[in-house]
């Protein structure tokens, strides 16, 4: 009866460690798969899609990204998400911004489709409406350009993503960050009937002086046709706004890798925009060129 009892307490002794490094090699399994990178930033500016939205502000941006397993040779699948977030110093216009999407990788190509939700938490939709008259009083809520934020009266739109990627130097998944990147995307904003094209060419050097110091070098040149440019929160009645230009820009980051995980780095960014200069109307508030810099902190795991 003992000996029964003392195999019965070993095998289940076993079983339990059996069932215990399963699980350990599935969690390594998973975390394995797992990659998770947060920045903390602050920018003399924040320009995006070539027109400057604010002045000196903080950035945080977090992403989680995971490879899915597949029993299929010479394809990778990731699914990703995350959130970004501008706080502006002195101005009421910060944006809050949640994507999710999932990237397919056949061979040299990595095919990327995505939705991007933007918000403005403090950007209130009941102000008055514009008008180019002088001396007209404010109409009824929306239509409304902001001089400071470079937007019309609407505190969120949502945005679609295609995009297609390239990588010179190996694969995009598990990307390194070294090499030769090259990008196209296509969005689409729901709420602004808005298409924007968009290419970009990024570099990345590891500097002779130090292997933990590189050097980036990155191109973008775009084109945004917005049919719909005050939104869908306008007051009934407005018409909407249709308002399309192009943009470019360039950035060169210098980044120093402090740890197995961390980096910073800063750098200077450059970007111009066709849509003119004016103090009224939806160009109220634009720059056409805007010359900023930026420092960061980022983790990497």
């Amino acid at each position: 009866m003992k000996k029964t009892l003392v195999a019965a307490a070993a095998l289940s002794a076993l079983g339990s460690a059996v069932t215990l490094v399963h699980a350990q090699t599935t969690a390594q399994a998973i975390l394995g798969g797992l990659a998770v990178n947060a920045q903390i930033a602050t920018e003399s500016e924040y320009v995006y899609r070539g027109k400057e939205h604010s002045d000196f502000n903080f950035q945080t941006n977090i992403r989680a990204e995971y490879i899915v397993p597949l029993p299929v040779g010479g394809l990778g699948l990731a699914v990703y998400g995350g959130a970004f977030s501008m706080q502006p110093v002195t101005q009421s216009a910060n944006q809050l911004d949640f994507t999710l999407g999932t990237k397919l990788e056949y061979e040299a190509f990595t095919f990327d489709l995505g939705w991007i939700y933007h918000s403005f938490p403090n950007k209130n939709t009941v102000e008055r409406n514009w008008s180019s008259s002088p001396g007209v009083p404010p109409g009824p809520t929306g239509g409304f350009q902001d001089s400071i934020t470079n937007r019309p009266d609407y505190n969120r739109s949502n945005e679609f993503v295609l995009g297609l990627h390239t990588n010179l130097d190996g694969a995009i998944l598990g990307d390194s960050r070294l090499g030769t990147r090259l990008s196209a995307f296509l969005y689409y904003d729901v709420n602004l009937e808005q298409l924007t094209y968009e290419l970009d060419i990024a570099r990345t050097f590891v500097l002779p002086m130090d292997p933990r110091a590189s050097l980036t070098l990155k191109g973008f040149a775009g084109y945004v046709e917005a049919h719909r440019a005050n939104g869908d929160q306008r007051a009934p009645g407005l018409p909407k706004w249709r308002n399309d230009y192009g943009y470019l820009g360039v950035y060169a980051d210098i980044a120093y890798r402090l740890g197995e995980f961390t980096h910073v780095g800063t750098g200077l960014r450059y970007a111009w925009n066709s849509d003119g200069e004016s103090n009224a109307g939806y160009l109220a508030g634009n720059t056409t060129g805007n010359l900023w810099w930026g420092f960061w902190f980022r983790f990497d795991y």
